[in-house]
């Protein structure tokens, strides 16, 4: 019983961690295409 528990910890330890370098991705990808958006729209000063 001890051990299952061990493992369904290391199990959730582990999705939490995907679901973190997931969300790091994404927010990454979200800066960079605003930060795309906002280059364009510099450039686009009449």
């Amino acid at each position: 019983r001890k051990k299952q528990s061990l493992i369904s910890l290391i199990s959730l330890d582990l999705a939490f961690a995907r679901i973190g370098s997931w969300m790091m991705i994404l927010k990454s990808a979200l800066s960079f295409l605003i930060s795309d958006e906002n280059a364009s729209k510099s450039y686009h000063v009449f």
